[in-house]
């Protein structure tokens, strides 16, 4: 378990002035690419992207590389058809870009500012910032492809974020190395950038591996690190770094979550993939944001305890949307499939009825959604709701004291699960008094 003097670390000495210096250096750093990379970014987005991939195709980054980052055409082309003009569309995406983006600092620079003195909220304040920089590659790319030093200055800022995401998963949430071994995934990853950004042609860059080869590494050093999370989470995170945790996972995976799905959604839409995809895209871009947001409350520790009710909120919700939208759809297809057997054409009636039934089901199917998620998830606390409610009936029926109290003392035993428990009464001969 970890002790209270190992979560109180803080620079002192001769370190605390180094360490401020690494911190400001690498801030620095990547603003400065951040304030070059924005002007270039827009030039790009005025223009078509395949002067991005011709640049890339230079540089030496292979086919496989390159096309990983798809094309802005159709984007571009369903967004002109609403109306959009290029000016337009540039001026749109280039500012949810900065956006998130600024997101990131800002929370970088409070927690820079809370925990000044803290090792770890240094390295996770230098790790939001070069991240919220290089994580969004379309950013850089054109500022990279177009002068040499861009190439130098995002390579570096790149290789700081992507090396210090994975050591940020061995040192969450108190800043000691857990497991013990993590250095060793972690400095592999590491090296794996730097040739990553800045040796393309290298046999050592993975893009540049077979396919099965570059998936299994990117499996076993992500899975180490997701590994860590849940051994430190079950074997040695006190009750507020489980709190912590919760935050970490609760923000990346609604951020993958609200990524990836439009593109879920969008394989099963045929012809209509490419707008349903564009017209959602910067939703997706805005999802970015919610990782420093949650960090932030996880760091600093604020209102640590809603993320309990922000996860069930959330499992409830999003089971309870899919099961209408699933029942919905049904409803149209098999009701439109009787209407157009015997009438022979499309209804509107069926659109009315089947909405009028989802109405119908919402309250209903949404208690026994909660009832289902506080049995499986949050059994602990669904049992005390439930032994306090009888509880409550049981006050209502029963008058002898006797028995009452005896009931008292196992409710409070059953739900706070006390080491003691007393109960004392006042005589009622004072109370005549």
């Amino acid at each position: 378990m970890t002790t209270q003097s190992q979560l109180d670390t803080r620079l002192q000495g001769r370190w605390f002035t180094p360490a401020r210096a690494a911190w400001a250096a690498v801030f620095v750093l990547s603003l400065i690419v951040f304030l070059f990379a924005v002007p270039a970014r827009y030039a790009q987005l005025l223009s078509p992207e395949d002067e991005v991939r011709e640049g890339l195709a230079r540089l030496g980054f292979s086919p496989q590389y390159i096309e990983q980052y798809g094309s802005e055409a159709a984007t571009r082309a369903v967004l002109s058809s609403l109306g959009l003009s290029p000016a337009g569309y540039a001026a749109f995406f280039l500012t949810l870009e900065v956006v998130v983006t600024l997101v990131y600092i800002a929370v970088a620079l409070i927690i820079a500012w809370r925990k000044s003195d803290s090792p770890f909220g240094l390295f996770a304040s230098l790790f939001l910032v070069a991240f919220g920089v290089a994580g969004s590659s379309y950013m850089l790319l054109p500022f990279m492809v177009q002068y040499s030093v861009g190439f130098f200055l995002v390579g570096l800022v790149t290789t700081l974020a992507y090396s210090m995401m994975t050591l940020f998963f061995y040192l969450f949430p108190d800043g000691h190395l857990v497991p013990r071994w993590g250095w060793i995934p972690a400095g592999f990853w590491a090296v794996t950038t730097f040739f990553w950004n800045f040796t393309p042609r290298s046999a050592l860059n993975p893009t540049n591996w077979p396919l099965w080869l570059y998936f299994l590494y990117v499996m076993l050093i992500w899975g180490s690190a997701a590994f860590a999370q849940i051994y430190r989470y079950r074997r040695i995170s006190s009750i507020v770094q489980r709190q912590q945790t919760k935050w970490l996972v609760f923000g990346f995976g609604l951020t993958v979550l609200l990524i990836f799905t439009p593109f879920i959604i969008a394989a099963s839409l045929g012809t209509d993939a490419e707008t349903f995809y564009s017209l959602l895209l910067p939703a997706q871009v805005l999802a970015l944001s919610i990782i420093p947001v949650a960090l932030a409350i996880s760091i600093l520790r604020y209102r640590l305890w809603d993320i309990d009710l922000l996860i069930r909120r959330t499992l409830q919700y999003s089971l309870l949307s899919g099961l209408l939208a699933l029942t919905y759809f049904g409803l149209v297809i098999v009701l439109q499939s009787i209407f157009t057997a015997f009438g022979g054409q499309w209804s509107e009636l069926v659109t009315v009825a089947s909405t009028l039934a989802i109405a119908a089901l919402f309250f209903p199917l949404r208690n026994r959604v909660q009832a289902f998620i506080d049995r499986r998830f949050y059994r602990k606390k669904y049992d005390a709701q439930k032994v306090l409610a009888e509880f409550a009936a049981t006050c209502r029926d029963e008058t002898d004291i006797e028995k009452l109290t005896a009931r008292l003392v196992g409710v409070i035993d059953e739900t706070l699960q006390p080491e003691k428990v007393s109960l004392w009464l006042k005589d009622d001969s004072t109370l005549r008094r």
